[in-house]
């Protein structure tokens, strides 16, 4: 069975998306998924989407990383279902979207999507980290998934993969473990941030969870003011707003890049 693909990039954080509203995807296998995702031998991507239907919202949004495990949220992984959407001639100006179990509401800005994300689920301050030769502190935002943000003076001096991996696997966030984002400031509510992810476990070009918990931790610890222009990786920008009881609001672009299918069987990827 072939199955059509599309895919998009959020700031340069890459996704396989496919329309399984008739859900003959199978999900089961984790090894598909992850072979699906390598750059060198497969489609290439830091996750897969797949848009579903949902009795509770438009749509259901589920996400698996490059590892091929299921997680509940991704920012930029919801901007690139709506412009996906858009263009399979699905979209309202405004959807709602489930993903983890929680209802997003999703709307377009011009060319650009609004995700109202809602408030951080969780939150920890000023957690002190032993690692190897250094103490730091990083501050604990779960929202949709969990991160640590940790305020660095210059993030492109950070070895953002080997510090990152240390904080990922610290003992006090396991068993789930934590998406690390290192987070410099540039200017009033001007942020520069370099990330690891989990799932992928390396460096990517953007997050927009984390984005999210870095423009949230940013105004509580530097005093910034929304609305938050956060500089990824890429050089592209994404912005952050805050109401004044911190619900989040997200707003940023999604690129198409190509389309094509592939053979579940034999996993070979034809573009189009």
């Amino acid at each position: 069975m072939h199955f059509p693909f599309s895919k998009y990039h959020g700031l340069g954080n890459d996704f396989i998306l496919i329309d399984d509203r008739q859900e003959s995807f199978s999900t089961e296998d984790s090894s598909l998924i992850s072979r699906l995702c390598r750059r060198r031998t497969g489609i290439g991507a830091d996750g897969l989407i797949l848009l579903q239907n949902s009795l509770q919202a438009d749509y259901w949004m589920r996400i698996f990383n490059a590892d091929g495990k299921e997680v509940a949220m991704c920012g930029n992984g919801l901007r690139c279902l709506m412009t996906f959407l858009r263009a399979l001639g699905l979209a309202h100006s405004t959807n709602s979207i489930l993903a983890g179990g929680k209802l997003y509401k999703c709307s377009f800005e011009g060319e650009e999507v609004s995700v109202q994300m809602g408030r951080a689920e969780k939150v920890s301050w000023n957690v002190n980290l032993s690692l190897e030769g250094k103490e730091m502190t990083a501050h604990f935002i779960h929202i949709g998934v969990p991160h640590a943000v940790v305020f660095v003076d210059d993030v492109n001096q950070i070895a953002v993969e080997e510090l990152g991996r240390e904080i990922r696997w610290h003992p006090l966030f396991q068993p789930q473990g934590v998406n690390v984002n290192f987070v410099s400031e540039l200017a009033p509510s001007a942020l520069q941030m370099r990330v690891y992810e989990r799932g992928v476990e390396a460096e990517t070009l953007a997050c927009g969870t984390g984005a999210a918990a870095a423009a949230l931790a940013a105004c509580r610890m530097l005093g910034c003011v929304s609305p938050i222009k956060m500089i990824m990786s890429s050089k592209e920008e994404l912005n952050i707003r805050l109401s004044r009881d911190e619900e989040i609001e997200m707003v940023g672009g999604a690129t198409f890049v190509f389309k094509g299918h592939f053979s579940q069987k034999e996993v070979q990827c034809i573009t189009v």
